[in-house]
């Protein structure tokens, strides 16, 4: 990918067999879903995917924190349910 200058973010497989098969079958899936139109779906826009170093790497935009980061901030007390279908949606 070329630099533009953009922030992104990217997800790193383990260099596992089963889990690099599983992260390119992912990566395939979502180009096959977003390219008919990205915005439809409502997904987060994948830029890139490669092998690096036994790892398959997945470049996304970056939307916000991380869900990790999220639930650390209150102290890992957890999300209400609420917010939680609101995300998953």
């Amino acid at each position: 990918m070329k630099d533009s200058g953009k922030v992104i973010a990217i997800k790193i497989s383990k260099s596992k067999k089963q889990e690099t098969d599983n992260a390119r079958v992912e990566a395939k899936l979502l180009k096959r879903i977003l390219g008919k139109d990205p915005d439809k779906h409502h997904i987060v826009k994948m830029y890139d995917s490669f092998y690096f170093r036994r790892h398959f790497i997945i470049v996304f935009e970056l939307l916000d924190i991380n869900l990790y980061r999220y639930i650390k901030q209150p102290g890992f007390r957890g999300m209400n349910k609420e917010l939680l279908r609101e995300i998953a949606k």
